[in-house]
């Protein structure tokens, strides 16, 4: 669980695959104001704002990696 979450906000998100590709790959830039610390290679983890339509219950961390 999030015990000390940071909120931030997306500046920018390009798809970085093909229409054609099985999976989905984004590059995520995310405005931190630099107070998250990151080294490549780590994950992170993000709460979406917002109800999941599914649960009805707020949205749960989901991870994402960091690359250069």
């Amino acid at each position: 669980k999030a015990k000390e979450p940071h909120i931030g906000r997306v500046v920018s998100v390009e798809r970085i695959v093909g229409t054609g590709a099985t999976g989905e790959i984004c590059h995520i830039v995310i405005d931190h104001m630099g107070k998250m610390p990151y080294w490549e290679g780590q994950s992170y983890g993000v709460i979406p704002p917002g109800i999941n339509p599914k649960n009805g219950k707020p949205f749960t961390n989901r991870l994402y990696s960091i690359a250069s």
